[in-house]
């Protein structure tokens, strides 16, 4: 206002706006990830300043839509049971959130369980065997089995490895053995392991004995070149 009371009014509009940051990108776990990882590294990556040139300030990790912690700019750790669990982590700028990155992954630390079916324990066979498991997993499937045995001149080694397994059904290998000095004690197991990256055996290696040795066949009666009169 001057000297006579004339006033003059000035408005400005000023609007305030903030976009929220961009989503973080989850580096680790990988999304469907099984593993068998303890603690579990949790690793993501954001464009820091964003947008609006603000710092970032703040990282929130979820997991099955709980909150389980949040940090400042630093990657975490994580530690659970085994199961199958859901990230969502969001970063703030100090005035809004960003959206979710989200990333599934499955924890499991129990190996695969093997049989072993046949040949039974301590049993006799000849040189060309047929050795028959089965396979089973409770979280992450098996996804390779090996057939260890001390039939080479390296003793107890993996020899053949199937990769197409089945389920609660038996599995098998078949193998020539020649042993080195014909040797009669052949001990074998199986070894199976998960996506988890988990390996699993027979609680117990098995032994078989090998026999190299044709029966002995002697004819007796009736005696080469004879006749013989039969009733037929």
């Amino acid at each position: 206002c001057d000297a006579n009371n004339n006033c003059a009014i000035n408005s400005t509009l000023i609007t305030i706006a903030n976009t929220p940051p961009n989503a973080p990108t989850i580096i680790l776990p990988v999304i469907g990830a099984n593993t068998s990882q303890q603690p579990l590294q949790f690793n993501i990556t954001f464009a820091n300043p964003d947008v609006d040139g603000d710092s970032i300030t703040q990282i929130t990790w979820y997991i099955n839509g709980t909150l389980n912690q949040t940090t400042g700019l630093t990657n975490t750790t994580f530690n659970a049971s085994d199961g199958t669990y859901i990230l969502n982590v969001s970063i703030s700028d100090g005035f809004a959130n960003s959206s979710n990155a989200t990333s599934n992954f499955t924890l499991d630390r129990v190996p695969p369980v093997v049989g072993l079916n046949s040949p039974v324990n301590n049993t006799n066979s000849s040189g060309i065997v047929t050795f028959e498991f089965l396979v089973s997993s409770t979280l992450t499937p098996p996804v390779s089995c090996q057939l260890f045995g001390n039939w080479s001149s390296s003793g107890f080694i993996g020899n053949q490895t199937q990769n197409t397994l089945l389920i609660g059904v038996v599995n098998s290998f078949d193998e020539t053995i020649n042993f080195v000095n014909n040797a009669t004690h052949v001990i074998w197991n199986v070894r199976c392991n998960d996506t988890a990256a988990n390996y699993g055996w027979n609680s117990s290696n098995f032994t078989l004995n090998i026999d190299y040795t044709f029966p002995l066949v002697g004819l007796r009666s009736p005696a080469n070149n004879t006749f013989d009169v039969g009733v037929w």
